[in-house]
């Protein structure tokens, strides 16, 4: 392979509408990003075969043994047509001589290597080239023709290199994007290999803008299209890493190859969540690799797989674990490790440059030393790091040279007495002994350039039982989504049930008059000012239901009048009652809005004869209408149609200030109704199987699922988002480019699609719900007690409370297995449940178990806690987050439905804090 030692830099202004972009589909800084090299052009129209797809499988799980299991990409480099750099821009073809003999053709074999490797904790992705062009290319006459390439100054075409022989000249960002060349590439490529999406990563190689002087086009304006290109990429749901760095493409690279264009300040102003890079190239000689040892620094892994070793150098003697190992042990376990951490400082200058990070790391270039406190994680060519991949507390241990180690034990080994030491041989790693630990130290003998991985008594077998499939890795889907007015995942969503129609009958028709009302405006602006202080001011939203007429599912599909029970003596209408409430609830970080339905339609609303004349109510085949579970279901489509869908939108958002609340809930919003069957017994059941809505007009789920798009996007255009009942019951989609709140959320797989700031409940009552966060619902406890609030403070503390904080993180892996249940946070957060009893950690801080809690409440300050017990206890002491651990003093403030009154000061030692609390009591902490 040919490899292209250009350093490009470009200066561009550029400015972020979106700061810094920290959830990419991968942790690129948790990663270890690799290529492998399958094939090189022979130049007799055939290939120089490195590696075929099946030994990239071998090679794949040779390396997930190697690396414990750490998540790894890896891009194929000549993956198409006849190898590296052959025939671009056109990139259509897999490469015939890399397919296995079993399979039809090559693709069958890419595809087949792709969905394998996920076994093995590797992401398969393609190596590719946007930028270079070649004669022989089955685009070349297209792109010549249409005048794609950048050109020189005297007009001929722009030679920026010599590859397998052949010149490469440069594909014109600007005028491939303008004439939709580069967008019909990239959609051609998902077609072809529809895995890339979720993949979701792709390589783009030597991807450089340069002037095209004889188009009279400056780099900076080609620059200005590779972002458009870059944005397409992430568009389609695939995050484009590159070769070489570029400033300006921040928010839509996550991850540059070399990383070479690094300073220091820019390592402490972007984290590595943001941007990250795999290695500095040695050959440019001017790089500072001194920011390598400081921040940490991948590997390239290419160099060393076999095919490439070979192909370079015929002397090869086939042992390229031993450099592959090095490589890994001295860098990727302190890449990994410090870009967790927070970069603070660097001090110092030259080889005298000190950095330092959060938790007390300390990294010193000098003396090639990486430590917190007394404790070495790095000596020079001597590495103890924990692996941050894993769950086990595990250590590996390396060393370039035989030593005896004699160090105290971690942080997280305290209270071991006894420690597992395992080493690698051909079928992976085997616990060779057991060494105890004495006095908190431990003591073994490291052979040079032989690993060992070190866990803790108790800790091996769990990861042994995780071999076998307990272990669940979260990787979420990429979601483009409308804009949103609110971050659902740190708003409590409740709802206010104001008054209940009476229906009669067993299936509800028409409501018979009687108007149940539970709240009215005043009485509801009492209640919402009681929870905000319940919840200390967090950010609120309530949907009011029953609004409306007779009260709630009153005279649906109308929406043109207020529920007069409602309405404030001094007030003309209900409707300007509704509207004082929507003012008034700012004052309680509250926002306002309605609950409706669009879905049914009952004989005494207003509507009925409209929307029976223009069939858009349900009806059977023969023409006769179809009533539903309750009421009559609607067609989407037909009112869509008809027009009479966007009207009564529109007359809704004329009367209620909805756009300036920005948000509804659209109550069962379902693609398909429940029907009610009757059995030849004489009973009923509901049927919820998939269906027609209304077989007359014989428009399919699919048609429904299409308005309803329209729906979202309708609200959407004016300013307002739509939440519903649920997430996928009765519909054929999520809906997730529009909707981010579901009432109920009670589905674990809904957990791992997507991060909870994408889409979240809502109350789930199941253990998932415990472990990954849920809310509360409030809506009952006001409709019983609106003045005492029986139990919402409970529910506030013991959900909400960690629904808010664990929505802020990222969601990393789950166990699933008998009697044990776990999920793993980012910043050391986990939720278990075992032996019945929750527990949540943050590190070694305890801060919730089983009816108790003591955690944060960020939403008020950055030194405010939140604690509750349920039974009570006399004195419990807490050991609190890292964030709190130097303080001294705090003051408690006891928080009732009534406001909040001062309880005492306390002090905290040694970061930990002593509580005394009743039964059902909730207090404020304040830490000084």
């Amino acid at each position: 392979m040919q490899l292209r030692w250009i350093l490009f830099v470009l200066v561009v202004v550029h400015t972020s509408a979106s700061g810094q972009q920290t959830r990419w589909n991968h942790r690129y800084d948790q990663t270890l990003v690799m290529k492998i090299a399958c094939a090189i052009p022979d130049n007799k129209k055939g290939s120089v075969v490195l590696a075929t797809f099946k030994e990239v499988l071998d090679l794949v799980r040779r390396t997930d043994q190697i690396t414990l299991e750490a998540p790894k990409i890896l891009y194929l480099v000549g993956w198409q047509y006849n190898g590296h750099d052959d025939k671009y821009p056109a990139f259509f073809a897999v490469n015939e001589h890399l397919k296995r003999p079993e399979d039809a053709n090559a693709r069958e074999s890419l595809l087949w290597l792709m969905r394998e490797a996920k076994k093995f904790h590797t992401t398969i992705s393609l190596h590719i080239n946007m930028t270079d062009a070649y004669d022989d290319s089955p685009l070349w006459d297209t792109y010549v023709k249409e005048d794609m390439l950048s050109k020189n100054e005297d007009g001929t075409l722009m030679v920026v290199g010599e590859y397998n022989g052949k010149k490469a000249y440069q594909v014109n960002y600007q005028r491939e994007w303008e004439k939709g060349y580069a967008q019909k590439r990239i959609d051609s490529l998902l077609h072809l290999l529809p895995a890339l999406k979720e993949a979701g990563t792709i390589h783009l190689d030597a991807w450089i803008a340069r002037d095209s002087k004889g188009h009279r086009e400056s780099a900076i304006q080609e620059a200005a299209y590779q972002q458009k290109v870059g944005r397409y990429w992430l568009s389609r749901g695939i995050e484009p890493t590159s070769e070489w760095v570029m400033d300006y493409m921040e928010g839509i690279i996550p991850f540059y190859w070399h990383f070479n264009a690094r300073t220091t300040d820019q390592y402490l102003r972007q984290p590595a969540s943001v941007v990250t890079g795999g290695h500095f190239n040695p050959d440019l000689k001017r790089s500072d690799f001194g920011l390598e040892f400081l921040f940490g620094t991948s590997m390239y892994g290419e160099n060393h797989f076999p095919g490439w070793q070979r192909y370079r150098n015929k002397q090869f003697d086939g042992n390229w674990e031993t450099g592959f190992m090095k490589d890994f042990f001295l860098q990727f376990p302190q890449y990994a490790f410090l870009n967790r951490l927070q970069r603070l400082s660097v001090t110092g200058k030259g080889e005298n440059r000190m950095a330092a990070f959060s938790d007390s790391v300390v990294v010193s270039l000098k003396d090639s030393i990486i430590k917190r406190g007394n404790f070495v994680f790095r000596n020079h060519n001597q590495v103890l790091f924990p692996l941050t991949w894993r769950y086990d507390a595990s250590y590996i241990a390396y060393s370039t040279q035989a030593t005896m180690i004699d160090r105290p034990v971690p942080q997280q080994w305290k209270g071991k007495t006894t420690l597992g030491l395992f080493v690698l041989n051909k079928s992976g790693w085997q616990k060779e002994k057991e060494i105890p630990l004495r006095n908190g130290r431990m003591q073994f003998t490291l052979e040079a350039e032989k690993p060992v991985l070190l866990v803790p008594a108790g800790a091996a077998a769990v990861r042994a039982t995780a071999r076998a499939g307990d272990t669940t890795f979260i990787h979420h889907e990429v979601v483009t989504k409308i804009p949103q007015r609110f971050a659902y995942h740190q708003t409590l969503t409740y709802k206010l049930m104001l008054a209940e129609a009476g229906f009669d009958g067993k299936f509800r028709r028409r409501d018979n008059g009687v108007n149940k009302n539970y709240l009215n405006a005043e009485q509801a602006l009492a209640v919402i000012g009681r929870l905000d202080k319940i919840t200390l001011g967090m950010p609120k939203i309530v949907y009011l239901v029953g609004w409306q007429y007779n009260g709630h599912d009153s005279k649906y599909p109308a929406l043109f009048e207020g529920n007069p029970a409602i309405k404030r003596s001094q007030d003309k209408d209900a409707l300007e009652s509704i509207r004082w409430l929507m003012k008034e609830a700012r004052k309680y970080n509250t926002v306002v809005s309605l609950h409706i339905n669009l879905f049914d339609a009952y004989e005494d609303s207003p509507l009925w004869d409209t929307y029976v004349n223009n069939n858009i109510i349900a009806r059977r085949q023969d023409g006769s209408l179809m009533g539903g579970e309750c009421g009559y279901p609607i067609s989407y489509a037909q009112e869509w149609k008809t027009g009479f869908l966007q009207k009564r939108i529109d007359s809704l958002c004329s009367l209620l200030p909805l756009g300036e609340a920005g948000t509804i809930h659209v109550d069962a919003f379902h693609t398909w109704p429940p029907k009610p069957i009757q059995q030849a017994d004489g009973s009923w059941r509901i049927s919820l199987d998939k269906s027609i809505t209304s077989p007359f007009l014989g428009f399919t789920p699919e048609d429904e699922t299409k308005t309803q798009e329209k729906i979202y996007e309708y609200f959407g255009s004016k300013g307002i988002d739509v939440t519903s009942e649920g997430v996928d019951f009765l519909r054929e989609q999520s809906f997730v480019q529009w909707q981010s709140m579901a009432w109920w959320y009670n589905n674990r797989e809904q957990y791992l699609k997507w991060p909870a700031s994408v889409y979240c409940g809502g109350e789930d009552r199941s253990d998932w719900g415990k472990l990954f966060g849920t809310s509360m619902h409030v809506e009952e406890e006001a409709r019983i007690d609106p003045v005492g609030l029986p139990g919402v403070k409970a529910a506030f503390c013991q959900k909400t409370l960690i629904w808010y904080y664990l929505n802020r993180l990222d969601r990393l892996f789950l166990v699933d297995r008998d009697g044990y249940r776990m999920v793993q946070f980012s910043g050391g957060v986990k939720t278990e449940i075992g032996q019945g009893v929750f527990r949540l950690y943050e590190g070694n801080a305890l801060l919730a178990e089983g009816s108790d809690v003591c955690m944060p409440a960020s939403w008020i300050d950055s030194k405010s806690m939140i604690a509750y017990s349920r039974d009570g206890y006399e004195k419990r002491t807490w050991r609190l987050p890292a964030a709190f651990r130097k303080a001294t003093q705090a003051e408690i403030f006891v928080v009732t439905a009534n406001g909040t009154e001062k309880k005492g000061s306390t002090k905290i030692s040694k970061g930990q804090l002593r509580l005394q609390l009743s039964p059902d009591e909730m207090v404020w902490i304040k830490i000084k």
